[in-house]
């Protein structure tokens, strides 16, 4: 069977996620606690309650990666993934290149880590935010958005979710102002996301910098996965990842793109691995006879050993 293995982002963790698994797993919850017990971090907080931390870009991302990251490495201990494709959405491109065998574990917390800090601090430099826009039109999106740069207001396209769902990030005057000319692109919605900066944009390009520069410091190996990267949609190749995984800081998530170039080469079944059903809702909406699942759950889990 060919498949898809999904990672989600920033923004897709809930109050309780992991807890299932770590409730009915014995595997998942010793290394959840040894984690924990490792980094001090306080991840039962952080994942089953609800915790201000996870406001903060530099705990969201970190423990976001950490959970997805423990449930494919249940995953793969049960179903053979070594012919699947993995699609991160932003963020979840670091799960995925753990998953393949890119990065160590330590180095991806490493990765992860810097990659919130400095993100963190270019959003002090740049304050802003991020906004979804539903039902618009994506031209008139990108025009109302040229639009308001000329006229000073910064606002870019962050993410292409949906044809129907665009994801906006800038300052906060701008997303303002996008907001009070929302009808000249046919929107039916807009609704402010809870991150901390303006992501996706050129006001990260002091992030970009610094990342690349610090990614020059860390090893990686071939992937023994296919994976798509967010930069250009096409398969991973090592000598581009420190530009991919820079540039993605600065410049919009084409993922509905991706998906339908999964299911343009013949794939129908999507896995999404961590919090919640972000993605696998996106995918119902792109391809509604596709076979999507989402595992957070050790039932979940059951069912796809069922599936494959």
């Amino acid at each position: 069977m060919k498949l898809a293995v999904l990672f989600p982002g920033q923004g897709s963790h809930t109050v309780g996620m992991g807890k299932d698994f770590y409730d009915h797993d014995p595997v998942f919850r010793t290394r959840f606690d040894q984690i924990d017990h490792r980094f001090h971090l306080d991840l039962k907080s952080l994942c089953f309650d609800f915790d201000p931390r996870m406001e903060d870009t530099r705990y969201a991302q970190l423990v976001t990666t950490i959970l997805s990251s423990l449930i494919v490495e249940n995953i793969m201990k049960r179903i053979d993934l070594t012919s699947a494709y993995f699609l991160g959405h932003s963020l979840g491109e670091y799960s995925a290149l753990y998953a393949s065998g890119v990065f160590t574990f330590d180095d991806l917390l490493r990765v992860v880590g810097k990659r919130g800090k400095i993100m963190a601090d270019a959003s002090k430099k740049h304050p802003g935010g991020m906004a979804a826009i539903l039902g618009g039109d994506e031209v008139l999106i990108e025009q109302l958005c040229d639009f308001l740069r000329k006229e000073g207001f910064y606002v870019t396209i962050a993410n292409y979710n949906l044809p129907s769902q665009t994801i906006i990030s800038g300052t906060l005057s701008g997303l303002e102002e996008f907001r009070k000319n929302l009808e000249m692109t046919s929107a039916k919605r807009m609704i402010l996301l809870k991150v901390s900066g303006p992501f996706h944009s050129p006001l990260m390009g002091d992030a970009r910098q610094e990342f690349e520069s610090f990614l020059k410091q860390i090893k990686r190996h071939n992937p023994r996965i296919t994976i798509l990267m967010n930069c250009d949609g096409k398969p991973l190749s090592l000598e581009r990842l420190d530009e991919c995984l820079a540039y993605q800081l600065c410049h919009p998530v084409r993922f509905y793109q991706s998906i339908h170039h999964l299911s343009n080469i013949g794939l129908n079944t999507f896995i999404e691995v961590g919090p919640g059903n972000i993605l696998g809702n996106l995918v119902r909406k792109l391809l509604p006879n596709a076979e999507v699942r989402s595992i957070n759950t050790v039932e979940d889990l059951t069912r796809l050993e069922e599936l494959c």
